[in-house]
């Protein structure tokens, strides 16, 4: 299970697709087609704000390159509302549409409002393309970006209300550096997806 590191305090966060897209030129290289394949994933450049040796104590896992990480991703411009209990609804799907039951009934999906969907104990990011509204039972169809990596079981855990996202992260060397007054000013990282 992946390390849940401290939500809030961040000076930034910067979304970033990490595309499985893939172009086949033909002989001569003037003619493209690009397809697109199920590894598409997400990784976020973060910097966090300025914190004492106290207060940094808790980011310090970041250290351990062996370890996985879930960060709370912030949507600080939306208010995210009641969704309900989202699960996936059904079996077996696949491409850029997910379907999801358990949301509360009008509760409307934002374009570029983050999910993620926990399958296996392991949590998948996506962010949606378009505005939709769940049903007056509580059933939603989402477009979503990247296409579905790994097909989702019938009822897995969907976060609408705090979604992750989940990956190894990679730290410059000086990112414990503490100044004089004892405050570590540049903790600055990548998270990226596994899968």
């Amino acid at each position: 299970m992946a390390i849940d590191l401290p939500s809030g305090g961040l000076l930034n966060f910067a979304a970033f697709p990490l595309s499985g897209t893939r172009d086949n030129r033909d002989a001569d290289g003037h003619s493209v087609q690009r397809f697109r394949r199920a590894k598409s994933k997400w990784g976020v450049s973060v910097n966090v704000a300025p914190r004492s040796a106290v207060d940094i104590a808790p980011w310090t896992d970041l250290q351990d390159d062996a370890e996985v990480f879930a960060l709370e991703i912030p949507q600080p411009d939306l208010d995210i509302g009641n969704p309900g209990t989202p699960r996936v609804k059904g079996a077996g799907q696949g491409g850029t549409s997910l379907v999801l039951d358990g949301l509360t009934p009008g509760y409307t999906m934002r374009q570029s409002q983050w999910l993620s969907i926990i399958i296996s104990g392991q949590r998948y990011a996506y962010r949606t393309r378009a505005p939709s509204t769940a049903s007056g039972l509580g059933e939603i169809t989402v477009s979503i970006n990247p296409a579905i990596r790994v097909s989702p079981a019938d009822n897995n855990v969907v976060e609408i209300a705090n979604p992750k996202i989940e990956g190894y992260a990679d730290l410059p060397a000086q990112a414990f550096d503490m100044d004089s007054s004892g405050m570590v000013r540049g903790l600055s990282f990548t998270l990226k997806e596994r899968r």
